[in-house]
């Protein structure tokens, strides 16, 4: 019998298709009578055929989208089912969906693992576009010099008063003077203070109250520390300054109220044009938090109550007379604290407009 096995089965080696050679293979086998000649030819002459399992792989590994969308991650290979996981806290995802929710601008790690522990990685860049802050609620004072059109040089107040954008009726200012300078940067001008004579007071003092939240994009140009912006009074009033050492700069956010003074300090570099913003939230006397940010870098202090912001109101100056040296392009104030969403919009409005960068904030 056996020779009948070998001939059959050189027979389908070489002429028969691959169907057909398994199945008359297996039926020839089968009237073997001989046990230990058969697994012999089995083993000589058959290839055994493994399974192989693709490697568990996320997808998409790598995707940019806008905060606020959700967007969903799935699986390829590995042993379903699969559990996603995020480990940054730039959003959330659904541990069996896969369904990611960005709430923040950032990188989020998104981890996948298959029921067979395998484990992949992925990475989702959220993104911010850009909002001005025209229309929105609690905006109280916007100052941007390009507002102005006119040419380089001196300005008077009086005679050009720098309208507030929020309520082109209130707030303006319309006494002092400053230097208007015109493609300043990134295309755009620029209200500049001398530090010695230059000054801007306000018609009427800004009502600020317990929340609030203050953008401002300025730079000092000499190494002297001065006012950007200042409320003189009794009542809790925002002091935001520029310290200037050597190469660095820093800036100093005051909240002043019945001569207590509580102080907190933004750092960063000294190139170019800087976006400064600080949030404060809270009305008790035990502590609220000042949430501070430089180019959207956060760090936190605490201060005390606040109330309306004491008149008259400077740019420029305070009234211990320091006085600022350096360009002021856009002041933006809200009696609000702005969700991180709206504050990373407006941000992102300011840094494309006065070309400023961020590590940590990515804008569209």
């Amino acid at each position: 019998m056996l020779p009948d096995v070998k001939a059959w089965y050189h027979f389908c080696l070489n002429y028969l298709p691959m169907k057909f050679r398994i199945l008359i293979s297996i039926f020839a086998l089968s009237s073997c009578q001989n046990r230990t000649t058969t697994d012999s030819f089995l083993n000589a002459n058959f290839i055994t055929f493994t399974k192989t399992v693709p490697p568990l792989k996320l997808v998409p590994e790598n995707v940019t989208i806008p905060v606020s969308a959700n967007y969903i991650f799935s699986g390829t290979g590995g042993t379903p089912p699969y559990t996603y996981t995020i480990t940054n806290k730039v959003g959330t995802i659904g541990a069996s969906t896969g369904i990611f929710s960005a709430t923040v601008s950032d990188t989020a790690t998104i981890s996948i693992k298959d029921s067979a522990g395998a484990s992949a990685l992925g990475f989702a860049s959220t993104y911010v576009s850009g909002q001005s802050p025209n229309g929105m609620a609690n905006l109280v004072l916007w100052l941007k010099a390009d507002s102005y059109s006119m040419s380089d040089g001196a300005f008077s107040a009086g005679t050009f008063p720098w309208i507030n954008s929020a309520n082109p009726g209130v707030n303006n200012l319309t006494a002092g003077s400053a230097q208007f300078r015109n493609n300043a940067y990134n295309n755009q001008p620029v209200v500049a203070f001398n530090g010695s004579s230059h000054t801007l007071t306000f018609g009427a003092s800004i009502s600020v109250v317990a929340n609030t939240t203050l953008f401002a994009v300025s730079t000092p140009s000499a190494s002297v520390n001065g006012t950007i912006i200042y409320g003189s009074g009794t009542g809790d009033t925002p002091v935001l300054q520029s310290n200037v050492g050597g190469s660095n700069r820093s800036y100093e956010i005051y909240w002043q109220d019945g001569g207590q003074t509580d102080s907190h300090i933004i750092r960063g570099n000294a190139s170019g044009l800087n976006l400064i913003v600080t949030s404060r939230q809270g009305l008790t006397a035990t502590g609220n938090p000042i949430l501070g940010y430089y180019n959207s870098f956060q760090s936190v202090n605490t201060g005390a109550a606040t109330s309306a912001l004491g008149s008259p109101t400077w740019l420029g100056l305070s009234k211990n007379a320091r006085w600022f040296n350096g360009d002021i392009a856009e002041i933006i104030l809200f009696n609000s604290v702005l969700p991180d969403t709206t504050r990373q919009a407006i941000e992102c409005y300011l840094m494309k407009k006065y070309a400023i960068t961020s590590a940590s904030l990515i804008c569209n």
